[in-house]
């Protein structure tokens, strides 16, 4: 499956926002501090790439409503803004609140592998793989982790099961000829990997 562009992700998130609040609160041009209102700003914010109003905003939200979705939202636009700190510290918040927030799992072990925090990156790899066994980048990105600090085995399996996935999405017949294309791109990048742990 293809990652949605940035832009595209937050069109239709601003849509969907927008949408759900004209149904449930049709004055909320007028109730200015309301979580929701301080919500809808962050992601214009964030659409104009002014990532420190954005974080107030979604800094305000979460003060009215400790919302999952106004969390997830300031994590990226910390993320964006490139203060790594402050967006880990949102997904782990994420994790504490509901340990079944998968995709706030991999975005911690991301971080924390741009860190340098293999061990930890793993550990949260680790949770994102439980709770999702069907996504290679997680493998693969494991595989990374365990290869920096040493464990060429774990890194061989990883890579192994990535493969295996990926193979499974090739022969489940993949819609599109791209997404075909780059499942086989990335199968050839871990195929490489793999042989260069020299096992």
């Amino acid at each position: 499956m293809k990652i949605m562009r940035p832009c595209l992700y937050l069109a239709i998130v601003v849509g969907v926002v927008i949408m759900v609040a004209g149904c449930t609160n049709p004055q909320m041009g007028v109730q200015n501090d309301t979580a929701m209102t301080h919500y809808i700003r962050g992601i214009q914010y964030t659409a104009q790439h002014n990532y420190d109003d954005a974080i107030a905003e979604y800094t305000s939200a979460i003060a009215l409503d400790p919302n999952l979705a106004y969390i997830d939202s300031r994590a990226t636009s910390c993320y964006l803004k490139g203060d790594y700190n402050c967006a880990l510290s949102d997904y782990i918040r994420i994790t504490s609140i509901n340990p079944d927030y998968v995709s706030a799992y991999a975005s911690a072990a991301r971080l924390y592998a741009t860190q340098g925090k293999y061990q930890d990156a793993i550990t949260y790899y680790t949770k994102a793989i439980q709770l999702r066994s069907s996504e290679y980048a997680w493998f693969e990105a494991r595989g990374d982790a365990y290869r920096a600090v040493g464990n060429k085995g774990s890194s061989a399996d990883d890579y192994r099961t990535a493969l295996s996935i990926i193979d499974g999405g090739r022969t489940a017949g993949t819609s599109a000829y791209v997404e075909k294309t780059d499942l086989i791109n990335k199968q050839r990048e871990i195929e490489q990997k793999l042989k260069n742990l020299g096992l």
